[in-house]
C-alpha cells in the first residue's frame, strides 16, 4: 500500500528569493507564472527575504504569493528567511515580529560571518542570544539554520544552542561560488552534518546562480550528491535552490523528475 501523508516543510523541494523577490519574479514572467512553473516541478514552498540585520525586505510579498496561489488552486508554502546581524537580540525580535506580520509558515536564519568565532567570543555567543530569544517568542515555530557546510565539522559555531533550539540545518552548499573550498557539495554536507544533528535534520541548500570568478554547475551535478548522500552519509528528503530565477529550463526538468509524491521513497523531496 502507498504511503500517504503530508510533508513536512523540511521535507520539501523548496525555492529561494532574494532582496528583490517581484523582480525575481518578473524573470519568471510574473507571481502566476512562476508558480506555475513551481507547481509542475513539484515545488512547494517559498523563502521570501524579509531582513537584513534590522532593514526590512519584500514586505508584503509573502500574502501576494498566498492570495495567488489559492487563486490557482496551488498548494504553497510561504517562509521567510533573512540576513542576521550584529544585534541578536534585536534580530530575534525582528523575526518575530515580520513572522506575525507577514503569516509566515516558517523561518530560516541566515547567520554567517558575525556569528562565527571561537567559543566564548562575542560573535559565537550571537547563537545563543538570538535563539533563546527566538524560541521565548516562538516555541516551536519551524526554524531552520544556515550556515557554511564545512563549518559543522569544527567549533566555530554554537551548534549546542542550535540542538537546543530543534532547528533544521540548511547548509549552503555552494560549489558554484567556493569550488576550491572544501566539502561544499550534499553529501560533504550530510557526512558532516551527521556529527551535529540528526540523519533527517540535514537539508543543503544548492547554489543555481554563477558568480563572477566562480563555476557554473547546473542541476544534475547536485541530484548526483544528493543520491551520494542518501546512498552513504542517510541523507532523507528536502532540498532547497538558491535562488529561483536562476534556474534554466533544463535544470526544472531535472528537479521536476526527482521530486516525487509523500512516500515517494526514491524521491529527493516529497509533494
Amino acid at each position: 500500500m502507498a504511503v500517504t501523508r503530508t510533508p513536512t516543510v523540511w521535507q520539501r523541494a523548496q525555492v529561494w528569493l532574494g532582496d528583490n523577490g517581484e523582480d525575481e519574479f518578473g524573470a519568471l514572467g510574473g507571481i502566476d507564472a512562476a508558480l506555475k512553473k513551481l507547481a509542475d516541478a513539484r515545488f512547494t514552498a517559498v523563502h521570501v527575504k524579509l531582513h537584513d540585520g534590522q532593514v526590512e525586505e519584500n514586505a508584503g510579498l509573502p500574502k501576494r504569493i498566498r492570495d495567488r496561489a489559492k487563486a490557482l488552486g496551488i498548494t504553497m508554502l510561504v517562509g521567510g528567511w533573512g540576513q542576521n546581524r550584529d544585534d541578536a537580540h534585536a534580530d530575534a525580535e525582528k523575526v518575530n515580529g515580520l513572522i506575525l506580520r507577514e503569516g509566515a509558515d516558517y523561518w530560516i536564519a541566515a547567520c554567517e560571518f558575525e556569528y562565527k568565532g571561537n567559543a566564548g567570543t562575542t560573535n559565537w555567543n550571537r547563537t545563543q542570544t538570538f535563539l533563546h530569544r527566538f524560541r521565548e517568542l516562538q516555541p516551536t515555530f519551524p526554524f531552520g539554520f544556515c550556515s557554511m557546510p564545512n563549518e559543522v565539522r569544527g567549533g566555530s559555531f554554537d551548534w549546542q544552542s542550535i540542538r537546543n533550539a530543534n532547528a533544521r540545518w540548511i547548509p549552503e552548499c555552494y560549489p558554484n561560488e567556493f569550488p576550491n573550498a572544501p566539502g561544499q557539495w550534499p553529501e560533504d554536507a550530510q557526512a558532516g552534518g551527521n556529527i551535529q544533528f540528526f540523519k533527517t535534520y540535514t537539508h543543503p541548500a544548492i547554489g543555481l546562480y554563477v558568480p563572477e570568478g566562480g563555476v557554473n554547475i547546473r542541476a544534475q551535478p547536485y541530484i548526483d550528491s544528493m543520491r551520494n548522500a542518501r546512498a552513504h552519509f542517510g541523507f532523507s528528503y528536502g532540498y532547497s535552490v538558491y535562488l529561483m530565477h536562476n534556474m534554466e529550463e533544463a535544470d526544472w526538468g531535472k528537479f521536476a523528475a526527482v521530486n516525487g509524491k509523500a512516500g515517494d521513497a526514491a524521491a529527493l523531496a516529497w509533494a
